[in-house]
């Protein structure tokens, strides 16, 4: 499949001149299932504005594969309300586009009592969720993970799966643009102006009847322009997974998680077996230093760091949702030595020598903070202005729940 390139000169004056109904910022996957979920409405008068040249150069790109089933999630959250019904849609969306997806479960260990006790808890959010769950003996355990270690008893989650990402970014991008909806690489978006409903890009002026801002990494800079949530402000953190070695990965047969520290966002450190067999390991849950700042010092802006080094400093001072314990424990796992005893608890046979040398893959979490609290957004949050919806808060389970958080937006918060 071809994909758009750059605007040239000879069409811009064109573009300039064309009004639309919708305009949405971002075409990751939020972007696109909102897209998606117009088209299947009948509305076509849709463009989709990307910065990048790409598709898939962030977040919906680089994530783990994983559709998740809804545990972890209370029941009066909008995570609950969207993961389980959006994993249904999306791995049925897949079957019918014949993307690659697998139903090889996950299942979550403990390492000691404690950890033990909250498996219970899940299971009882699971229940509450209608997720299909069941808690399972150590022995039990071995036969579906012969790999895995856990104390006492495991959570088995038999309709978690892997999908692959970019193929779902591939067909519904060949689904918007077979509909008539356009989608614009190279067209970040520079300036808005509310009153006019213009806003101008890298590839031109355009016009709007209704903006939805979809740009997750650049969320808060876009709804800011429009005086939209001000008190919130995206605080980026790198994801970096590690992969084991084939002869390893040919031992596992789906995923297996670590209880997590259901205060935090983060899942903390997994195995993940993806659509194509490798087994990765990780994320590290870092602090970054910019949004994109996927390697080493690489696109560290000075106009942004200060205020991401004073919110970080402002959780530590405060020491909020146990911060400090979070980048402690994230630094010490950073080294593959440092994160092997996080690696034993879920998998006591693995070595440092199971492991490909460096990181496999690097994501950037655009996660929200909320700096009139000085607290982490836990939550899919999204904020109304003039003439414009703002997606502020989309992370994990984001990828899952996005077809199922599209129709919940169309029907509850955009216009018709």
């Amino acid at each position: 499949m071809s994909w758009p390139t750059p605007i040239s000169k000879h069409t811009k004056d064109v573009i300039m001149s064309k009004k639309y109904e919708i305009i949405i910022a971002g075409a990751g996957i939020i972007g696109l299932a909102v897209a998606y979920e117009y088209l299947k409405r009948g509305k076509r008068s849709i463009l989709i504005l990307e910065k990048e040249r790409d598709r898939g150069q962030h977040a919906s790109g680089r994530n783990s594969g994983v559709l998740h089933a809804g545990i972890y999630y209370t029941k009066d959250s909008l995570k609950a309300r969207f993961c389980r019904t959006g994993s249904e849609k999306l791995y049925q969306y897949a079957i019918d586009r014949k993307i690659p997806v697998l139903r090889n479960g996950k299942v979550i260990v403990a390492w000691d009592e404690t950890s033990a006790r909250q498996i219970d808890i899940l299971y009882q959010r699971s229940i509450e969720n209608g997720v299909k769950v069941e808690i399972i003996s150590k022995q039990d355990l071995k036969k579906l993970e012969p790999c895995a270690g856990t104390y006492d008893r495991a959570l088995y989650s038999p309709n978690t799966a892997v999908i692959d990402s970019k193929g779902v970014l591939d067909a519904l991008h060949q689904d918007l643009n077979g509909g008539g909806i356009e989608i614009r690489f190279d067209a970040e978006v520079l300036r808005i102006d509310a009153d006019t409903k213009t806003l101008k890009t890298r590839s031109g002026d355009f016009e709007y009847e209704y903006l939805i801002n979809a740009a997750g990494l650049y969320a808060d800079k876009i709804a800011h322009q429009m005086q939209v949530g001000k008190q919130y402000r995206i605080l980026p953190f790198k994801g970096c997974y590690r992969k084991i070695r084939k002869e390893t990965a040919a031992l596992f047969n789906g995923s297996v998680y670590p209880v997590p520290d259901l205060g935090m966002p983060f899942l903390g450190v997994h195995i993940t077996k993806n659509i194509e067999g490798g087994l990765y390991v990780g994320p590290s849950a870092m602090p970054a230093l910019g949004r994109e700042n996927y390697k080493g010092f690489d696109s560290i802006r000075p106009d942004e760091l200060p205020r991401i080094l004073w919110d970080l400093a402002g959780l530590s001072v405060r020491n909020e949702q146990n911060f400090l314990g979070l980048v402690r424990s994230e630094i010490s796992r950073y080294p593959l030595r440092g994160m092997m005893p996080h690696i034993r608890r879920l998998a006591p046979g693995l070595t440092e020598a199971d492991f490909l040398p460096g990181f496999a893959k690097v994501g950037i979490r655009a996660q929200l903070f909320d700096a009139k609290n000085r607290r982490l957004v836990m939550d899919f949050l999204v904020e109304q202005g003039r003439h414009s919806t703002h997606i502020l808060n989309a992370v994990s389970p984001g990828f899952t729940s996005s077809f199922a958080f599209a129709e919940w937006l169309l029907n509850e918060k955009l216009p018709a």
